[in-house]
């Protein structure tokens, strides 16, 4: 009788451990997902900031627009913050985007409402503040939030198919200064295999005195190999000289379909 209740001890044990295991790796990612998921319904925490732009100074420190990547939607929607200190007023500048990033579209945004004094607490008390109001939206487009981001490479392959990523511009001469501006700038995704995709920048009255445009590289999405994100930066002529500041986009690209032979 002792015999045949140990038996079925181990039985049961082992049938409760088999269960335990298969529902953390059911999507075969060991329960990484729903480890994600558990802490998004809690509320998002406020996300690490990550460099992409190498620029190394010749006159003094940039004054650089920070990038807090959030994390990946499985159905293709990325979402970031953007923060820097304005300069002249002091100001402390900050933007929640979510796009959705095969059509290379805006789902979402919030730019702070008010103007902040920029301090070191000023993004902690800010996201801490808003925190309902972003993790309802961050919800809504099921966003994982995601920890290890690294800016990948120019020259890639996916798929079997090939890809480099590379940027054309003009400048033209400001007379009144007598300094060269960039006046138009173009993102161009080539593939041996499927053609040419082109993005254009505009150069908006803002970024008049854009010096320079540079691509940092591009971020891949965890749950598609056919969906990235390619990152570049321009350098503007800083308010009454130096430092120049740093400013970053993000453009939302599908390799798998849109390109041009």
């Amino acid at each position: 009788m002792v015999e045949k209740l140990k038996k079925l001890f181990i039985f049961c044990f082992l049938s409760v451990s088999i269960i335990a295991c298969n529902s953390g790796s059911e999507n075969g990612n060991d329960g990484k997902d729903n480890d994600s998921t558990k802490k998004a319904e809690t509320g998002y925490e406020k996300p690490r900031s990550m460099l992409y732009d190498g620029r190394k100074p010749d006159i003094s420190e940039f004054n650089k627009e920070n990038f807090y990547p959030i994390g990946w939607s499985k159905n293709g929607h990325f979402a970031f913050v953007k923060t820097d200190t304005e300069q002249g007023s002091g100001f402390f500048n900050f933007r929640l985007e979510i796009l959705k990033m095969a059509e290379n579209e805006d789902s979402w945004n919030w730019n702070a409402p008010e103007e902040i004094e920029a301090t070191d607490t000023s993004f902690s008390m800010l996201w801490n503040k808003n925190r309902a109001v972003f993790s309802k939206e961050l919800k809504k487009y099921k966003i994982i939030p995601e920890l290890d981001y690294k800016i990948q490479p120019l020259i890639f392959t996916t798929k079997g198919n090939n890809f480099k990523i590379s940027l054309e511009k003009e400048e033209k001469t400001n007379l009144e200064f007598n300094i060269n501006v960039v006046s138009s700038a173009q993102v161009i995704i080539e593939s041996p295999e499927l053609g040419v995709k082109t993005f254009t920048h505009k150069i908006e009255n803002d970024d008049f005195w854009v010096a320079d445009i540079k691509i940092s590289g591009y971020i891949k999405s965890p749950h598609h190999d056919d969906i990235i994100g390619i990152i570049y930066s321009l350098e503007r002529m800083g308010f009454e000289g130096p430092p120049n500041d740093i400013y970053f986009h993000v453009i939302g690209c599908d390799l798998s379909a849109g390109f041009s032979k």
